[in-house]
């Protein structure tokens, strides 16, 4: 398998709370204000306001959604241009291939399986223009709002780390690394080794790795090497993805447990403190009944203390957990919550005094048909030796290979809000239905 013959999870269309897409009812309205009079057409895009803990949100539309209210295939790719309120407004257009695959740079056409990708405010309803004409356009540019650097030196232990809006993630694959920090670097291919939010590293000891490590024990020694590469790199949204090509999992005795390419996509957007990782394993070899087991460790400020709270919805409900209502000087570890079957898939760390934490939303492809949703996903969290750490285990029954299973995160950087606030950032995260975007007929100059 080359690196870009890697197979995107087709739920990213999806997963980004603002997915719910209708289409307006027929009818043409002759518009008073064009933004300019040298593109023919244009088609409305409104989007539900929603509170929650994101002044920002992004949106990502497939392109097919737009063109069924466009109604034309020959529309020039440079021609496009969105507006509101007379202003132009950042944007990019992806473009992807039939099974989902990022496709490189140079692709002047408009698919129906590309994505369109911009970001807007989350207090109020706004409404877009996608302004388009029949006739060729120069191209339009605008400064990236996501940071991108490759550390492939040596320097730290991650090959790219993108930032944004205080937000900064190291993503690592395999290949020369500082691993003297500490041993457990070694674990941490396909991952983020390194966190930091509003200039704080919020993963602890430096050895967890946010939301994403090898959990599901995938070999990381010279025959599974992860590959690391930018995939999409435009003025919005910045995609690196790591993948682990014909993995093997053995027992002591020799015997094949579990075989398999994984594929991860790691995804931010300019001006919002999130990123998105979404996994696929093929599994060519797997036992009937696998679970997957993703473990983080975070401080919410500088160290854990009496002020962190942990505020979870695993039971449905939204619960908090003070440690000042354990004796952490005395017990060093220790188990705070741990829920069998998980109804609702979130949870945050916070600190009262600092005003900051990190909220983590988990869950499986439910969009699929060819992926087998998970017998039950369990929650646990707690300490361990001054470190708050959380695990989320996906257990399967009746697999079968060859069997892709599917998973995905959000991370986000929390600052002065409180727990019932990301339980609702959560619902539009979780529930396409809220904060929908609607895609009104074309109008015609």
């Amino acid at each position: 398998m080359r690196f870009l013959d890697l197979v995107r999870p087709a739920f990213m269309f999806s997963l980004l709370g603002l997915s719910a897409v209708t289409t307006a009812e027929p009818g043409v309205i002759l518009p008073k204000e064009w933004w300019n009079r040298g593109w023919e057409g244009r088609v409305p895009i409104s989007v539900q306001a929603h509170a929650g803990v994101l002044s920002k949100r992004p949106v990502v539309l497939r392109w097919g959604t737009v063109a069924e209210s466009v109604r034309r295939k020959d529309i020039p790719l440079s021609s496009l241009r969105l507006v509101q309120d007379g202003e132009p407004v950042p944007f990019q257009v992806d473009h992807l291939g039939a099974k989902g695959e990022f496709l490189l740079p140079g692709d002047l056409s408009l698919d129906v399986q590309d994505e369109l990708v911009f970001v807007c405010r989350s207090d109020r309803d706004a409404v877009f223009h996608l302004y388009f004409s029949l006739r060729p356009k120069p191209p339009v540019a605008f400064p990236s709002s996501v940071e991108v650097a490759s550390v492939r030196d040596g320097r730290g232990q991650a090959h790219y780390m993108l930032s944004t809006a205080g937000l900064e993630v190291g993503v690592q694959g395999t290949g020369l690394l500082d691993l003297a920090a500490h041993v457990q670097a070694n674990f941490g291919r396909g991952a983020v080794p390194h966190l930091a939010w509003r200039g704080l590293g919020v993963n602890a000891q430096g050895i967890s790795w946010g939301v994403f490590m090898n959990g599901h024990s995938f070999p990381t020694d010279r025959q599974n090497r992860w590959r690391v590469k930018l995939v999409v790199d435009g003025p919005v949204r910045k995609v690196v993805a790591v993948n682990c090509a014909n993995s093997i999992t053995e027992t002591a005795d020799g015997v094949v447990v579990l075989r398999g390419d994984v594929t991860r996509y790691f995804s931010m957007f300019g001006g919002v403190p999130l990123y998105d990782v979404e996994e696929a394993i093929l599994c060519r070899v797997v036992q009937r009944t696998w679970s997957g087991t993703y473990t983080d460790r975070f401080h919410a400020g500088h160290g854990r203390d009496t002020r962190d709270l942990l505020w979870e919805g695993s039971s449905g409900t939204t619960r908090e957990l003070a440690l000042a209502d354990k004796d952490v000087a005395r017990n060093h570890t220790g188990s705070l919550v741990s829920t069998e079957q998980a109804l609702d898939r979130w949870y945050a760390w916070y600190d009262e005094e600092e005003g900051t934490g990190i909220a983590v939303f988990f869950d499986h492809d439910q969009l699929r048909g060819d992926s087998p949703p998970p017998a039950r996903i369990s929650f646990e969290a707690g300490w361990e030796r001054w470190s708050t750490v959380n695990r989320m285990r996906f257990a399967y029954e009746n697999l079968e290979p060859e069997v892709v299973l599917r998973h995905r995160f959000r991370l986000v950087g929390l600052a002065g809000v409180s727990g019932e606030a990301v339980f609702r950032e959560y619902r539009a995260w979780n529930d396409p239905a809220v904060g929908s975007v609607a895609i009104g007929e074309v109008e015609w100059r």
